[in-house]
C-alpha cells in the first residue's frame, strides 16, 4: 500500500512488478470543525499567505520565499507566515539569508510548530492562501502532505508542485494550482492569479471544503479493512 500515486510511481520505478494499492491518509473532519484561537499575532500579520511543515529542503521553502519576494512587490500589505520546527538548522539559516537578500525581514515570519492545535487552526482560517512547493532532494520527497488537507478543510486555495504527493492531496484547477518544482516565478504567478481574482479564490475556497471530504478517516479505514479481509480469505 502506498499513500499517494506519486509514491507508488517512485516505488514501481525500482520494483516494476510489485502490485501496489494506493490508499490516501485519513483526515479527522470533526476535529477541523473545532474552535480556533485568533491571537494578536494573527491579527497583526493579516493579510498573509501560509506554509506549514518542518524546515527541510524538500519542503521547498527556498523557492516559496523567492516566489513571495516577487509577489511582495505587487501586493504591498501581504505577509508570509511559515509554521514549522527547525529554526536552528543550517537550512533555516539559509532561508533567513534569502529573506535578508530580498529585504523581507518585516514580511516573512517563522512560527514554531509547537503551538497547540487551536492556535494552528487560527493561522489556517485567517490565511489568504496556502503555499507549499516541495521538491525532490537526494531521493527525499513529499509523499503526500497532510497539511494540504488541513488547508483544504480551512477552505484555502492551494499552490503546490507537480511530481510530489500534492498531486494526490489536492485537485489541480479545482482547489489548487500546481507548478513545476524549483520554479519560484511560476509559483509567484499562481499566487497572483488566485489573489487577484476574487471569483477564482471563492471557487477554490468552496471546492477545498468539498475536496477534503474524500479523505474522511472513516472511509479510509473501510478501505484498509476491505484489503485485510481479502487477504485473510486467501
Amino acid at each position: 500500500i502506498a499513500i499517494s500515486d506519486y509514491t507508488k510511481e517512485k516505488i514501481n520505478k525500482i520494483l516494476p512488478h510489485l502490485k501496489i494499492c494506493v490508499i490516501y491518509p485519513g483526515f479527522n473532519l470533526d476535529f477541523w470543525s473545532g474552535d480556533t484561537v485568533i491571537s494578536e499575532e494573527i491579527l497583526r500579520l493579516k493579510p498573509y499567505i501560509l506554509s506549514v511543515g518542518a524546515l527541510k529542503s524538500r519542503k521547498g521553502y527556498h523557492n516559496s520565499i523567492r516566489a513571495f519576494a516577487a509577489v511582495a512587490d505587487k501586493l504591498k500589505n501581504l505577509n508570509y507566515i511559515i509554521v514549522g520546527q527547525g529554526e536552528e538548522s543550517d537550512y533555516a539559516r539559509k532561508l533567513k539569508e534569502i529573506i535578508k537578500e530580498n529585504d523581507l525581514e518585516k514580511r516573512v515570519f517563522f512560527v514554531s510548530s509547537g503551538i497547540d492545535d487551536n492556535q494552528l487552526l487560527g493561522f489556517y482560517r485567517n490565511a489568504e492562501l496556502f503555499l507549499l512547493t516541495p521538491g525532490e532532494d537526494d531521493h527525499h520527497f513529499e509523499g503526500f502532505g497532510i497539511v494540504y488537507l488541513e488547508a483544504a478543510a480551512s477552505g484555502l486555495p492551494i499552490v503546490a508542485t507537480y511530481n510530489s504527493g500534492a498531486t494526490s492531496a489536492t485537485k489541480e484547477d479545482y482547489n489548487s494550482i500546481l507548478v513545476p518544482q524549483n520554479n519560484p516565478e511560476a509559483a509567484a504567478s499562481a499566487i497572483l492569479k488566485i489573489l487577484e481574482n476574487p471569483e477564482l479564490k471563492t471557487k477554490f475556497f468552496d471546492n477545498s471544503r468539498e475536496w477534503v471530504k474524500n479523505f474522511d478517516s472513516n472511509q479510509i479505514t473501510a478501505e484498509y479493512i476491505t484489503i485485510y479481509n481479502n487477504i485473510l480469505k486467501t
